[in-house]
Protein backbone atom coordinates (compact mmCIF):
# COMPACT_ATOMS: atom_id res chain seq x y z
CA UNK A 1 0.00 0.00 0.00
CA UNK A 2 2.09 3.46 -0.78
CA UNK A 3 1.66 6.36 1.28
CA UNK A 4 -1.20 8.29 -0.81
CA UNK A 5 -3.26 4.68 0.15
CA UNK A 6 -2.57 4.83 3.75
CA UNK A 7 -5.69 6.86 5.79
CA UNK A 8 -4.85 8.94 8.71
CA UNK A 9 -5.97 8.42 11.82
CA UNK A 10 -8.88 9.57 13.39
CA UNK A 11 -7.51 8.59 17.19
CA UNK A 12 -4.04 8.62 18.90
CA UNK A 13 -2.87 5.64 20.80
CA UNK A 14 -0.53 5.55 23.40
CA UNK A 15 1.62 2.74 24.26
CA UNK A 16 1.78 1.04 27.61
CA UNK A 17 5.32 3.20 28.60
CA UNK A 18 3.40 6.68 27.73
CA UNK A 19 0.05 5.57 29.79
CA UNK A 20 2.59 4.70 32.69
CA UNK A 21 4.33 7.82 32.20
CA UNK A 22 0.91 10.34 31.75
CA UNK A 23 0.25 8.70 35.12
CA UNK A 24 3.05 9.59 37.43
CA UNK A 25 2.82 12.55 39.59
CA UNK A 26 6.20 14.63 37.91
CA UNK A 27 3.87 14.27 35.01
CA UNK A 28 0.19 15.60 36.37
CA UNK A 29 2.13 18.58 38.35
CA UNK A 30 2.90 20.28 35.24
CA UNK A 31 -0.38 18.90 32.75
CA UNK A 32 -3.67 18.52 34.04
CA UNK A 33 -5.19 16.80 30.80
CA UNK A 34 -3.81 13.71 28.86
CA UNK A 35 -4.28 15.78 25.21
CA UNK A 36 -1.47 18.62 26.97
CA UNK A 37 0.94 15.51 28.13
CA UNK A 38 0.37 14.19 24.64
CA UNK A 39 1.08 17.81 23.01
CA UNK A 40 4.64 17.59 25.06
CA UNK A 41 6.01 14.73 23.98
CA UNK A 42 5.31 15.67 20.57
CA UNK A 43 6.83 18.69 20.74
CA UNK A 44 9.99 17.18 22.89
CA UNK A 45 10.19 14.87 19.98
CA UNK A 46 10.71 17.67 17.82
CA UNK A 47 12.92 19.80 19.63
CA UNK A 48 15.63 16.93 20.35
CA UNK A 49 15.04 15.79 16.74
CA UNK A 50 13.94 12.55 17.29
CA UNK A 51 12.84 9.63 14.93
CA UNK A 52 9.20 8.87 15.06
CA UNK A 53 8.79 5.60 17.03
CA UNK A 54 6.79 3.21 14.55
CA UNK A 55 5.93 0.07 16.64
CA UNK A 56 1.75 0.58 16.95
CA UNK A 57 1.41 -3.02 18.20
CA UNK A 58 1.15 -1.65 21.80
CA UNK A 59 -0.71 1.66 20.95
CA UNK A 60 -4.45 2.06 22.25
CA UNK A 61 -6.58 4.51 20.51
CA UNK A 62 -7.08 7.32 23.45
CA UNK A 63 -7.68 10.27 22.07
CA UNK A 64 -9.75 11.47 19.35
CA UNK A 65 -7.64 13.71 16.77
CA UNK A 66 -10.27 16.38 17.24
CA UNK A 67 -10.49 16.58 21.22
CA UNK A 68 -6.40 16.62 20.95
CA UNK A 69 -5.84 19.06 18.10
CA UNK A 70 -9.29 20.98 17.57
CA UNK A 71 -8.43 23.84 15.67
CA UNK A 72 -5.21 21.77 13.88
CA UNK A 73 -2.19 23.68 15.16
CA UNK A 74 -0.35 20.36 16.09
CA UNK A 75 -1.17 19.04 12.61
CA UNK A 76 0.24 22.41 11.33
CA UNK A 77 3.43 22.20 13.43
CA UNK A 78 4.24 18.33 12.40
CA UNK A 79 3.62 19.25 8.71
CA UNK A 80 5.36 22.73 8.86
CA UNK A 81 8.38 20.03 10.16
CA UNK A 82 7.73 17.17 8.06
CA UNK A 83 6.26 18.91 4.75
CA UNK A 84 6.10 15.37 2.75
CA UNK A 85 3.54 14.00 5.11
CA UNK A 86 0.20 12.56 3.78
CA UNK A 87 -0.66 11.62 7.16
CA UNK A 88 0.37 14.13 9.98
CA UNK A 89 -1.91 12.64 12.26
CA UNK A 90 0.10 9.13 12.33
CA UNK A 91 3.30 10.83 12.40
CA UNK A 92 1.97 13.00 15.30
CA UNK A 93 1.30 9.70 17.03
CA UNK A 94 4.72 8.14 16.31
CA UNK A 95 6.54 11.16 17.82
CA UNK A 96 4.45 11.51 20.70
CA UNK A 97 5.94 7.99 21.39
CA UNK A 98 9.44 9.02 20.68
CA UNK A 99 9.03 11.79 22.97
CA UNK A 100 7.33 9.64 25.83
CA UNK A 101 10.17 7.29 25.96
CA UNK A 102 13.21 10.95 25.80
CA UNK A 103 11.25 11.97 28.48
CA UNK A 104 11.00 8.25 30.70
CA UNK A 105 14.88 7.90 29.82
CA UNK A 106 16.03 11.63 30.83
CA UNK A 107 13.57 11.40 34.13
CA UNK A 108 15.38 7.93 34.94
CA UNK A 109 18.17 9.56 34.73
CA UNK A 110 17.16 11.72 37.46
CA UNK A 111 16.40 14.75 35.58
CA UNK A 112 13.55 17.28 36.40
CA UNK A 113 10.64 18.07 33.86
CA UNK A 114 12.46 21.65 33.71
CA UNK A 115 15.46 20.36 32.64
CA UNK A 116 14.20 18.19 29.74
CA UNK A 117 12.13 21.10 28.61
CA UNK A 118 15.34 23.50 28.63
CA UNK A 119 16.66 20.74 26.68
CA UNK A 120 19.50 19.18 29.37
Amino acid sequence: MSQEEIEDKKQIGTSALAKELMKRSIMKDHFSLQQDMIKFAVCVALANHLSPEDDRSTHDNSQLTSDLDPNEDLKFLVESHERTTTTPYRLIESLAEAGFRHIDQKLNEGRTLEQIIRGH
